[in-house]
């Protein structure tokens, strides 16, 4: 079955440059929106798996309507997109909880197709930039991080290379139901929401290194 996307981005140009560079490398079917109210009215009337947003639009902001969809529809896959330098438009794209992160002005397709990858695999991704300006610290995303136990860390690491409750469970010899404890406990440190959030906090706070 084919994966249904939805790009929304105010520039009309810049919306259906992604969906060409997609559609060269990734088989789905695009549909492009030009602001948050086309894409709300399109989200209610067919089903998408995924959808790339930009995170400053007119009116509704990229944001603002990344909350709408989080909150009517969990399981769809939301990637954000900025073509802004600023730490602050970066930081409220991850504290969204979007399950990936890109710069249009350097993306390529072969970025596209990893990111779409991983992010319907129930992976999150972030641009390759985004971790280079973090490794040379650029980017100040610190907000004073709760320490974790190094059993906590251990588990923290193996979340955001992308592995299971069960496969990380294995990995360091306990059970099932002690990992998800670990789990459930490091969510209440970071006051975050879900898995998501988890790795955008370690992302933020260098913790997934």
């Amino acid at each position: 079955m084919k994966v249904s996307l939805l790009i929304i981005d105010d520039h009309e140009l810049t919306a259906n440059g992604i969906a060409a560079l997609l559609l060269q490398k990734f088989p789905c079917q695009v549909t492009v929106c030009l602001n948050g109210d086309s894409a709300l009215q399109k989200m209610a009337a067919a089903h998408f798996n995924l959808a790339l947003i930009d995170a400053r639009m007119p009116g509704m902001s990229g944001i603002e309507l990344i909350g709408h969809l989080r909150a009517r529809y969990p399981a769809l896959k939301i990637v954000g997109m900025t073509g802004f330098d600023e730490e602050d438009t970066i930081l409220e794209l991850i504290q969204s909880g979007v399950h990936g992160v890109l710069f249009k002005r350097s993306t390529d397709a072969d970025e596209l197709k990893r990111c779409m990858e991983a992010v319907l695999a129930g992976k999150t991704f972030y641009a390759k930039e985004l971790h280079e300006r973090l490794a040379r610290n650029e980017l100040n995303l610190s907000r004073n991080p709760m320490p974790l136990s190094k059993r906590e860390h251990q588990v923290l690491q193996l979340i955001c290379q992308g592995f299971s409750t069960k496969q990380i469970a294995a990995d360091l010899h306990m059970s099932e139901y002690t990992t998800d404890g670990h789990r459930k406990e490091m969510l209440k440190k970071t006051n975050t929401k879900n898995t998501a959030e988890l790795v955008a906090y370690a992302l933020r706070n260098g913790l997934m290194g």
